[in-house]
């Protein structure tokens, strides 16, 4: 039987489609060898076998997918320019993917996914991932460099091909990798039954990587193909998390609280500056809050509810668990916060005074989705000139209020220690400090001093700024009818575990999360406070002693009165995608469904079980808020 040209053509383009397909799955692996810089893999040699299979698995796999569209096609249109333009684009934008990802997840420890590429394309990208000309400059490198590396080589193959009828043992290649494929798989569903995390902790390592699971099978079926070790009484201790328990409808509030309007309405200023820690509260950094908080009440170990803006952000205003699935579903709703419904409900007028765009995360369309007439965004190319802005803006709304008789809400975001900025003319006090920041260069090795000192001017800063919205405030005389809250969405980490953690929203210790609190409440006095509080607890305080709300917290927070110094048995701290278990020694770290158990300074704890009590209670709590 004669063969057509196409079919010639076909069979052609496949072994050239093979080739490439090796060189791509090289490719990728080399740059793939980036990612063990930033992953703490267990020891253990079968632990590092698995490493290796998985890391040849998964991108075998995640590289087969342009080889099979560029099968495809060819079966359609066989013709060299529009296959190898094909093929030759998709592995440019999967090698790209891949280069970008190794970059972006040793600063943040979370791959570039869909949510990410949403906040990147939210409108407010250069305020939420802070990359500097180095870093861009080096990105657009390494993307020439791959598209042109992936057309020479694509036409040194197609040469090569035409020279080589045979010699392509693909079917032999295609049998080992398929091989390692289900070796991996299988490994990791064995650990997955047996709940062994050093192996099921590395779901996380890889970009997409969802290895397959059948508890199911294995707990039925297993003990018949008569292996040993897979019955339930060898599974580890430790207990599990359900995945279900965080997936679902959101059931908010679960009722309406009942609430009767107080005589004396406070006026409520809440002021939040991004990215503060705990230890940069001090008369040095931020003498105008100190000096303010010497007169009020001031909460020293205080905790935020999220290690990002947005979890951050949602734990004060809702005073439930800020996890993403949560957040997604009162994205969806449009619901906004039991809190800011009564406040509207009371005749109170809410107003944002937001530096950072609040439609990115989308604040406008859940926390502020019930007011009327914010603005979303600034005017100014810097975050220190929006800082600016909005100092004066809310100064000026002050000269208005003092004609009008109706209480009000302001929030007023600070944003510039996200970016460690402040104005070029600024007199900043801590030297030395870098010209600018270069995220893609920070290692373990860097010494954070000098961008620690970056950090505290911008801070330093952003506290003259406060410092005349609280002088505007007394010379107004607002300040006498006022709560005034000075707090942080989130805290800012400088390697301090030497972990090579930099930035926030990668992990749960308290650089991260400590955050200030610091509260003037007209008749209350001044005191300091050393039990633990969190951002769940703002809810309940305000809807209690503010709109006159019934002390059954339940049906809408999982908070407390912040004046309640009754211990917290733990608290549920949430992530961009995963969320973490507070208790008083450790903190389990929940990654779909999977459990890690470290110390408040990110070191493994060997042999560490959650305590059972609270885990089963924090996800009744979680599962509670679903329908």
């Amino acid at each position: 039987m004669v063969e057509t040209d196409n079919a010639k053509s076909r069979r052609f383009i496949i072994r050239w489609a093979g080739y490439f397909y090796l060189f791509n799955l090289l490719l990728c692996l080399l740059i793939s060898l980036r990612y063990l810089k930033s992953i703490d893999i267990p020891s253990g040699f079968f632990i590092h076998i698995f490493t290796f299979i998985a890391f040849i698995g998964h991108f075998s796999s995640v590289a087969l997918l342009p080889y099979v569209l560029t099968i495809i096609c060819a079966l359609f249109l066989p013709k060299r320019v529009f296959i190898t333009s094909i093929c030759v684009t998709l592995y440019s934008f999967l090698v790209l993917y891949i280069a970008i990802d190794t970059m972006v997840f040793p600063l943040y420890k979370f791959h570039i996914n869909g949510m990410v590429i949403h906040l990147l394309l939210g409108g407010a990208a250069g305020d939420i991932f802070q990359f500097s000309f180095k870093d861009w400059f080096v990105a657009v490198s390494i993307a020439i460099s791959v598209i042109a590396a992936e057309i020479i080589v694509s036409a040194f193959i197609w040469k090569s091909a035409v020279r080589r009828e045979k010699g392509f043992h693909g079917r032999a290649i295609a049998v080992v990798l398929l091989m390692i494929f289900f070796a991996e798989n299988f490994v990791f569903s064995l650990a997955e039954y047996r709940q062994y995390t050093p192996i099921t902790i590395q779901k996380g390592y890889l970009p997409f990587y969802r290895p397959l699971t059948m508890k199911k099978f294995i707990r039925n079926h297993m003990n018949i193909f008569g292996l040993v070790g897979i019955s339930d009484k060898d599974r580890s201790d430790e207990p599990e998390v359900e995945t279900g328990a965080t997936h679902g409808f959101i059931h908010y509030p679960l009722h309406e609280p009942a609430c009767k309007p107080q005589s004396k309405r406070l006026n409520i200023i809440m002021i939040v500056v991004d990215s503060w820690r705990a230890d940069a509260f001090t008369s040095e950094i931020t003498p105008n809050i100190n000096s303010f908080a010497e007169q009020s009440l001031n909460f020293s170990n205080h905790i935020s509810g999220g290690n990002a803006t947005r979890s951050g952000i949602m734990s004060i205003f809702y005073g439930i668990p800020a996890i993403h699935n949560f957040w997604m579903n009162l994205l969806h709703e449009r619901k906004g916060p039991v809190l800011v419904h009564q406040m509207l409900n009371q005749g109170y007028e809410v107003q944002a005074f937001a530096s950072a765009s609040l439609k990115s995360p989308e604040f406008n369309l859940t926390v502020f989705s019930e007011a009327k007439g914010i603005r979303l965004t600034t005017p100014g190319d810097r975050m220190s000139e929006r800082d600016l802005f909005i100092t004066q803006e809310f100064t000026d709304f002050l000269k208005v209020r003092k004609t009008e008789d109706r209480p009000f809400f302001a929030f007023l975001f600070y944003d510039s220690p996200h970016a460690y900025d402040f104005p070029p003319d600024y007199q900043a006090p801590f030297k030395p400090y870098p010209g600018g920041i270069s995220r893609s260069t920070l290692s373990n090795d860097t010494d954070p001093t000098p961008y620690f000192n970056r950090y505290k001017n911008s801070v330093h800063f952003v506290d003259q700024e406060i410092g005349k919205v609280l002088k505007a405030l007394e010379k107004s005389g607002v300040a006498d009818n006022s709560i005034i809250i000075i707090t942080a969405d989130h805290g800012e980490e400088f390697n301090d575990n030497k972990k090579n953690f930099w930035g926030h929203g990668s992990n749960f210790t308290s650089a991260q999360i400590h955050v200030p609190l610091v509260i003037r409440w007209p008749g209350r006095g001044k005191q300091t406070f050393g039990h633990q509080t969190s951002h769940y607890d703002i809810v309940p305080t305000l809807m209690k002693d503010v709109f006159g709300c019934d002390a059954e917290f339940s049906g809408y927070t999982t908070g407390s009165h912040l004046l309640d110094e009754k211990k917290r048995p733990y608290l549920i701290i949430g992530g961009y995608y995963d969320y973490a278990v507070m208790e008083p020694a450790k903190i389990i770290i929940v990654t779909d469904g999977m459990l890690q158990i470290k110390d408040y300074r990110w070191i493994d704890i060997p042999g560490s079980v959650p305590d059972r009590t609270i885990l089963s209670d924090s996800t009744n709590k979680l599962r509670m808020f679903l329908k």
